[in-house]
């Protein structure tokens, strides 16, 4: 187990060495990522966290194009996105990507209340850095 762990940190710091990580790794994989699991999930959150923008350009063009479907997957991964380096690195793509999740999740009183936190949250952040 130890060595499969180390083994797996040398793979992280080399993919998160690509300077073109994303297109090559991060976009490919996460492309299905409703089904991927929570380790997997954590992965794919340790290799983006220098740009967390990319998770969530996949999660909008996942809800847009495949069934507009909030699901825990898509919540567990907005946890623990760091929300506040979106604003700063693409505050545009995290209007859309915020727009897009209002907009769908609408219907669910639960799930818009999360939405809004969360949007509340990293925007309050954002200020606070500046």
């Amino acid at each position: 187990v130890m060595k499969c762990d180390k083994f797996l940190d040398l793979v992280v710091q080399k993919i998160c060495g690509l300077e073109n990580r994303a297109e090559i790794f991060v976009e490919p994989y996460m492309r299905n990522y409703t089904e991927l699991e929570t380790s997997q999930l954590d992965l794919m959150l340790q290799i983006t966290r220098s740009d967390p923008v990319t998770l969530l350009k996949i999660m909008k063009n996942n809800l847009d194009t495949k069934g507009k479907i909030f699901d825990n997957v898509s919540r567990y991964l907005l946890q623990n996105i760091d929300l506040c380096k979106c604003v700063i690195y693409d505050e545009g793509t995290f209007e859309e990507f915020f727009d897009v999740v209002d907009n769908i999740t609408h219907s669910s009183d639960a799930d818009a209340a999360f939405v809004n936190k969360l949007y509340r949250k990293s925007t309050r952040e954002f200020k606070k850095t500046f």
